[in-house]
This record gives C-alpha cells, sequence and structure tokens, in this order.
C-alpha cells in the first residue's frame, strides 16, 4: 500500500471507529488531538468518563489482532499525552480517565470485517 493509499485507508478505519463509538454511546470530544508528544486518535466521553481511545486496524490477523500492536511503549504514550491533556483541560482531572482500543479488520477496499471496542483495554502507566 502507497502512503497515500495508508493515510485513506487510516481514515478509513477512524471513520469506522466513531460511527461504532457514537452508536455505543459515546460522545467524541476530539479526533486526531496532538500536542508535541504524539497524537490521540480520538478522545471522547463515555458514561461521564475521559475516554482515550486507540484506533488499530489491520487486512488480516494472520500475523496479528490489531489490538496486540498497542504494546508497553505506546501505552506509556498515551499515558503521557493523557497527562498533558489533563494539564491543558483541568476540567476532566476529577473524572475517571481510561483507555480503549477500537480494533478493526478490513479488507483492501476499507470494508469491515470486525470491530471491536475494547473499553478499559490497559491500566494507566505513569
Amino acid at each position: 500500500m502507497s502512503g497515500h493509499d495508508r493515510r485513506a485507508y487510516g481514515r478509513r478505519a477512524e471513520r469506522a471507529a466513531r460511527w461504532r463509538l457514537f452508536w455505543r454511546g459515546y460522545r467524541i470530544l476530539a479526533r486526531n488531538w496532538s500536542c508535541d508528544l504524539g497524537e490521540v486518535d480520538i478522545i471522547a466521553r463515555h458514561r461521564d468518563e475521559l475516554v482515550f481511545v486507540e484506533v488499530k486496524a489491520r487486512t488480516s490477523e494472520a500475523v496479528a489482532r490489531p489490538e496486540d500492536q498497542v504494546g508497553p511503549a505506546k501505552r506509556r504514550k498515551l499515558s503521557r499525552l493523557l497527562d498533558i491533556f489533563l494539564l491543558q483541560h483541568p476540567a476532566w482531572r476529577q473524572k475517571v480517565c481510561r483507555f480503549d482500543i477500537v480494533a478493526l479488520v478490513m479488507d483492501e477496499s476499507g470494508r469491515v470485517r470486525r470491530c471491536e471496542v475494547l473499553e478499559n483495554a490497559f491500566p494507566y502507566v505513569p
């Protein structure tokens, strides 16, 4: 897949993830929120909790499931991004925060074959 195709595939995956989250009662607060440290795919509110959502999409699960691609380094980075977000948005400091993963398996054309929302997928890692 070329760089352009990969970006388009990623946009389709994030759009599919947002729809799945919407139908599950999430309220999207930000898409592709970024700071100097990096980017968060989706920030949402769900049941009065602040949720950082990582979207992972693959065309196949033959090698690994999409959700398995969020390893320790990515978890630490998301935890640091949450810290920065809370510094910038103090109103959220009193809320429960969690990390969810939306795991998608999509074909090359972007048709969703599997979409799973993994709530509270991993703990906060300071």
